[in-house]
């Protein structure tokens, strides 16, 4: 078994982007022009997949 896909829920995609970028040097994949989703880069493939979605 391995893990594929983790979403986290956040009240505010753009500074959750900025803190996980800033901490840990995550690279953004992907950015809805919404700006209520995003994804990150694998660091090392197969690595899982990391999302971020907004919530109310």
């Amino acid at each position: 078994m391995k893990l594929g896909y983790t979403i986290a829920y956040v009240a505010d995609v753009a500074a959750s982007l900025r803190f996980f970028q800033q901490a840990f040097g995550l690279q953004q994949r992907f950015l809805h022009e919404s700006g209520i989703m995003a994804s990150w880069k694998p660091a090392q493939p197969p690595s899982p997949s990391l999302r971020w979605n907004w919530v109310r």
